[in-house]
Order: C-alpha cells, then sequence, then structure tokens
C-alpha cells in the first residue's frame, strides 16, 4: 500500500451463482434435513387442518386446498 491509499474497508458480501436467492422461509420443524417441508403451509400439524375445517363446515375442499387456507387464515386472519 503506497503512501495516501485507503485500505479496503467495504463489508463483505454473500457469494451466490447468478439466479440464487436468499431464502425469505425457512422450516423449523423437527424433522430430518432431508424432510424438510418446501413452504409454510407443509409445516400445520394435522390438528391445525381439524381446527380450520371445524371453523368453516361449509368448505368442501381437498386436504390439500384445506392445509393451504388454514395457512392463510392463521397467517393473515383476524
Amino acid at each position: 500500500m503506497s503512501d495516501g491509499e485507503q485500505p479496503y474497508s467495504a463489508r463483505p458480501t454473500l457469494t451466490r451463482l447468478p439466479g440464487e436467492r436468499i431464502p425469505s422461509w425457512a422450516c423449523a420443524c423437527p424433522v430430518p434435513h432431508y424432510r424438510k417441508h418446501q413452504e409454510p403451509a407443509e409445516c400445520l400439524t394435522a390438528h391445525d387442518i381439524a381446527a380450520w375445517r371445524a371453523r368453516y363446515p361449509e368448505a368442501t375442499c381437498s386436504e390439500r386446498t384445506a392445509r393451504a387456507l388454514a395457512w392463510l387464515s392463521q397467517e393473515f386472519g383476524r
């Protein structure tokens, strides 16, 4: 470094491949890493789904749709 030069002082950044992004959500269920859920709605238990179905008995949808709707209700409902 010659006289008068400033040392490199920028904060290091994460090195990511093109198109790769930091995930906004990560499964926290107590399962092995290879069984982690890909979507937040998949972390709901059967009890959560049953409670949602009891709250909305008129809903006649599949298990997958009920899981997604229960998660939406839990996250964004009042």
